[in-house]
């Protein structure tokens, strides 16, 4: 998966749609890249409800040292993610939900690779899956600096997107929002058909300008269409529109 994503639905629309309590405020964003502060669903199971805040994307494990490690821990791979000593206590326990618009990737087959924008058929929003951390270290002179993280889980392309590259970030399903963001549920091995790649069908793609890699360009114009859509025979377009994606 590329290091950008999308998220021009209203915070409070999002709220709605996730059915959670908003308690960090967040702006419509045409290009979020890693390093930013970015909105994460969580479940309290105390509280019985969800909550949306606002985290670091970019993962720092509990023991780390420093926060190095968050300059390559945007994304885990679901191949390894169970393995992995930065993520699997956060995959056990600690999983999330990133909502999103749309993500960018770059067909990297050209001389100069070319942005795509992804997004469902209707244009709705959907949700990433994600685990997250919390860390935190005090200096010598007392002084505590505290941080919550996230990344972004990616499988396999599907049928749509591996036309340009051969990764993508694993949407969940509307169906499985409640079992993945169980704290309490710990047989990760169920996790297995959630992490597979999402079906291309209800998923479209079109050429955006290499302007959006310029600078902290976050404006609509980022997912402008420059060419055609990705038309591949065997993805079929049938969805109508619905204010919310609800996969099958």
């Amino acid at each position: 998966m590329s290091s950008r994503f999308v998220l021009k639905t209203l915070d409070t629309e999002i709220a709605e749609n996730f059915e959670a309590e908003l308690v960090d405020r967040f702006k419509p964003h045409y290009n979020i890249e890693p390093g930013s502060k970015i909105p994460v669903v969580r479940y309290d199971p105390v509280q019985k409800k969800r909550f949306i805040h606002l985290l670091h994307w970019g993962l720092v494990p509990s023991w780390a040292k420093d926060r190095k490690l968050e300059h390559n821990n945007f994304n885990a791979r679901a191949e390894t993610i169970g393995e992995l000593a930065s993520f699997k206590s956060a995959y056990k326990q600690r999983r999330c939900l990133i909502p999103a618009d749309g993500f960018y990737e770059w067909d990297r087959s050209k001389t100069i690779p070319a942005p795509y924008f992804f997004c469902m058929e209707d244009e709705s929003p959907f949700a990433f899956a994600g685990v997250w951390e919390s860390w935190s270290t005090t200096d010598k002179n007392g002084v505590t600096e505290t941080l919550q993280s996230c990344c972004v889980i990616t499988t396999d392309s599907n049928k749509l997107m591996t036309k340009i590259y051969n990764r993508m970030p694993v949407i969940v399903p509307l169906k499985n929002y409640d079992t993945w963001l169980d704290p309490m549920f710990l047989d990760t091995s169920n996790f297995k058909t959630m992490l597979r790649p999402f079906t291309a069908q209800p998923m479209k793609a079109w050429p955006v300008s290499r302007s959006m890699t310029e600078g902290k360009n976050s404006k609509a114009s980022c997912v402008k269409k420059m060419g055609m859509e990705l038309n591949l025979v065997e993805v079929k377009r049938t969805a109508k529109p619905r204010k919310f994606y609800v996969p099958s």
